[in-house]
């Protein structure tokens, strides 16, 4: 009797431990290795806004407008602009969609070098790029003889 009871307990525990690595098997998501593509960003086209590169004059203020979307499948986390390489602004959201207007005064640099940058939750990112170079401004001096 005690030999049944042992195969018994025995069957339990290989069953136990077919049905644990089966449910382990199963559970593992097939989607981790998948590579998701990119949000995309853009600078909005519009007569009110600076879209390209530009040439303006030191302390002159225009307006950027960004739309970024996320790829389908992971939100949208965080926008960040740089200027020069440097964080000029980091923001933080979770969202399909993204909008904003940045104001931008031209700095003494001969050239500022803006970069726009979307994330999304997985890491993902993309970003566009605008240069605005300083004018050339000149001073003529006229004398006059009376």
């Amino acid at each position: 009797m005690k030999k049944s009871t042992y195969r018994f307990g025995s069957l339990i525990r290989v069953c136990l431990i077919f049905i644990s690595l089966l449910i382990i098997i199963v559970a593992c998501d097939e989607d981790e290795n998948v590579q998701r593509p990119n949000p995309s960003i853009q600078i909005i086209e519009n007569s009110n806004f600076v879209s390209s590169d530009t040439m303006i004059s030191v302390g002159q203020t225009f307006i950027v407008s960004i739309h970024a979307e996320f790829n389908g499948y992971n939100k949208l986390t965080n926008f960040i602009a740089k200027l020069n390489g440097k964080n000029y602004l980091d923001l933080g959201m979770y969202a399909d969609s993204f909008d904003r207007e940045i104001e931008i005064q031209k700095g003494l640099d001969d050239a500022d070098e803006w970069e726009f940058i979307i994330r999304d939750f997985e890491g993902n990112a993309s970003s566009v790029n605008l240069t605005s170079k300083k004018t050339q401004i000149l001073f003529m001096v006229r004398l006059i003889s009376i």
